[in-house]
């Protein structure tokens, strides 16, 4: 036989002989001896003591069973109670046939009967090892290591097996979330945030144990649950929160959808992907930790799955519109023209104008964001210097940059050779990204932002005070404008606390030295508590509601006439 029988990907395998006869062991060591790397022991204690310490390299144990010292009954018992041993595959060396049957209960692998037979020898062990390495290999990838539930793929193999063993029982499909997950892995660690998500895999297997029903870790903090159907899924949350909760001594925030049994006609992924669906519909909202898929949900998924296949086309044909909403300087005797935002509309031929609320997170959701982007910092560059040629200045517009972008390495050139066609400086494109994106990955953000502004680009944090930015992090965050979140200024009346508000918000940017932005501006009072606290820019549709280019040129035109009268 071949020498290279005994050899998995060009590697030799060790194996121990365990016998007490030297002249056994000689001669089972010549059989095999060209094929495999071999260590004997005379006993079954030698052999263990051997085991402890080369148990990660040994890839399988050949045991007599009548030995003195420590028999290899015995052998067989201690290394089954090891939780380093047990993986070990053990073949018994025996000629007695009644052995056979105690040994194979007792966790031996196969037996090989006295006196040997090269090729049973040989064909044994080779296949014994392939067995066990390839269920090691499995057990490997259908398992997930940090938390120990089902693998995605082999969850949903072991769940579709599960309906087909039990058909008269109906089955709810779970999905689990952790509330900003990235923010409690950037704040304690990534240790801690893996403490987090074990926390929640034991948490599962308690409330799974006892029941018809399996869990797995689908990606990052998401994890599923296919489990009997029951009206108790308030119940179900509540002992998983609980238990994650005092598991990790902190509140611990878990959010779950569920897809229950009225909804059968999907199949079994498509039932997670609506659990999912319902999930994500709560996503930071602290009212509300449970949501359920319902009829209104789907449709409303299959408008948007539309949306999504609708978007190159859209783009190729121009159905997507850049309006400019421009933002003024009122810290001088007079309101002035000092840049603009773009803001894209889609222009549907069926549907009519579609909410950027709806399209924007979809997007931003499947991918698609990042193709809408560029289409919005071209329209917007050409515009720009469009601007330039007719009226002799260099009009900024802020155009958005999302998360996605943040982790594109070719974003600076992207934005580079946009610019340098229409012949801009770096300054002519403001870049909007928002907080939140500065907390999915601060170390990372910080760098691309870093690159930007040494490019040359300004970067303004969009939707400040909406996100989670400790003030630790906002030290260290390279912006050169903060932009008031419009909410705020929805809320605010002519209240002193309101006033102390605006101020405040103001003051912290002034310790950063940049300036303040303040987006949703509608009334004459809110630009004169704006500019009694000292903030600079203000955008909203007290001075313009978005606009056309068109339109817009108007705004332009009168700033224009304003100044020269002055």
């Amino acid at each position: 036989m071949d020498a290279n029988y005994g050899r998995i990907n060009g590697l030799r395998r060790q194996l121990l002989i365990v016998d007490d006869d030297p002249i056994s062991r000689a001669i089972l060591g010549n059989l095999i001896g060209d094929a495999y790397d071999i260590a004997y022991a005379e006993n079954g204690r030698e052999a263990l003591n051997w085991l402890e310490r080369a148990s990660r390299t040994v890839s399988l144990v050949l045991l007599d069973l009548m030995m003195p010292v420590m028999d290899g009954v015995e052998t067989l018992k201690r290394m089954k109670e090891s939780e380093t041993l047990r993986q070990i595959p053990v073949i018994v060396l025996t000629s007695e046939g009644d052995a056979e049957a105690e040994t194979l209960r007792g966790g031996a692998t196969d037996f090989i009967t006295k006196p040997y037979k090269e090729e049973i020898v040989r064909a044994r062990i080779a296949r014994t090892i392939e067995l066990v390495e390839d269920r090691q290999i499995i057990q490997t990838v259908e398992t997930d290591r940090l938390t120990g539930l089902y693998s995605k793929d082999f969850f949903f193999e072991y769940a579709s097996a599960m309906v087909e063993a039990h058909p008269g029982i109906v089955m709810d499909a779970l999905v689990l979330d952790l509330d900003h997950f990235h923010l409690y892995n950037e704040m304690r660690g990534r240790a801690a945030g893996d403490q987090l998500l074990c926390a929640l895999g034991d948490a599962i297997r308690q409330e799974l144990s006892g029941t018809i029903g399996i869990g797995c870790r689908c990606q990052a903090d998401t994890f599923f649950v296919y489990i009997e159907h029951t009206d108790a899924h308030a119940s179900i949350l509540e002992r998983i929160t609980a238990r994650v909760t005092e598991a990790v001594n902190g509140m611990a925030r878990v959010r779950m959808g569920v897809c229950t049994r009225t909804d059968i006609t999907s199949d079994l992924e498509g039932r997670f992907d609506r659990a999912k669906s319902a999930c994500n519909r709560i996503r930071g909202d602290y009212l509300h930790a449970l949501a359920y898929y319902d009829d209104s949900q789907y449709e409303q998924d299959i408008h948007a799955q539309r949306l999504i296949n609708e978007t190159k086309e859209a783009l190729r044909s121009g159905q997507f519109k850049v309006y400019y909403q421009p933002k003024y300087d009122i810290t001088g005797s007079r309101p002035t023209l000092m840049s603009a935002e773009a803001l894209v509309r889609w222009q549907h031929p069926e549907f009519g104008i579609v909410s950027p609320g709806l399209f924007i997170p979809l997007f931003e959701d499947n991918g698609m964001i990042r193709a809408l982007d560029s289409y919005v910092w071209k329209t917007a560059a050409r515009q720009v210097a469009e601007w330039r040629k007719r009226y002799g200045r260099v009009i900024p517009v802020s155009v958005n940059v999302s998360r996605i972008d943040l982790f594109d390495e070719s974003l600076l050139e992207r934005l580079n050779n946009i610019r340098e066609a229409n012949e801009l400086p770096p300054e002519a494109l403001i870049l909007e990204i928002t907080e939140s994106a500065y907390t999915e990955d601060t170390e990372q953000a910080i760098a691309v932002i870093a690159s930007l502004r040494a490019a040359g680009y300004r970067i303004e944090m969009d939707d400040f005070g909406s996100g989670y930015s400790s003030l630790n992090m906002l030290l260290h965050m390279p912006v050169d404008a903060l932009k008031i979140d419009g909410a705020f200024m929805r809320a605010i009346s002519v209240r002193e606390k309101d006033k102390w508000l605006i101020a405040t918000l103001v003051d912290i940017a002034r310790h950063l030295n940049v300036p303040t932005v303040f987006e949703g501006v509608e009334e004459e009072q809110q630009v004169s508590m704006i500019r009694e606290a000292g903030g600079q820019i203000v955008q909203g549709y007290y001075f313009s509601r978005p606009l056309p280019p068109e339109p817009f040129e108007q705004i332009i035109e009168k700033d224009i006439k304003e100044a020269e009268q002055c």
